[in-house]
């Protein structure tokens, strides 16, 4: 261990000196092991077990809006070999715009339900 002093009251860094060291008789960090318990003989408990419960159900709750969000977010083809068709916008009298719209060419008839 060594112990720093400094002259000077703000000192952070830099402005320390040694003062002493003191050399360690084992070697190594001492470690000592500090049970939380009421008991010395009885096994510890976290602190945090009362919270696990709760987090792994924020992190069920985040997971699901991001699969969510991902599932929403991106378009969505049950078919393939249908090409996209543009086609000129009418107004009420039938007449053309001057605008297109993209729209899937399936005739009626053809999707699973009848529509």
């Amino acid at each position: 261990m060594t112990r720093l002093r400094s002259d000077n009251p703000r000192a952070t860094t830099t402005g320390f000196r040694t003062v002493e060291v003191i050399r360690n008789p084992f070697g190594r960090p001492p470690v000592i092991a500090l049970r939380n318990s009421d008991r010395l003989l009885e096994d510890g408990v976290s602190e945090i077990s009362d919270l696990v419960p709760l987090v792994d159900g924020l992190n069920k709750s985040l997971s699901d809006m991001l699969v969510s969000s991902e599932y929403a977010g991106r378009p969505r083809r049950f078919a393939s070999g249908i090409e996209l068709v543009e086609e000129p916008v009418l107004d009420d009298l039938g007449v053309p715009t001057g605008e297109t719209v993209t729209v899937k060419p399936v005739p009626r008839g053809q999707l699973d339900d009848g529509q």
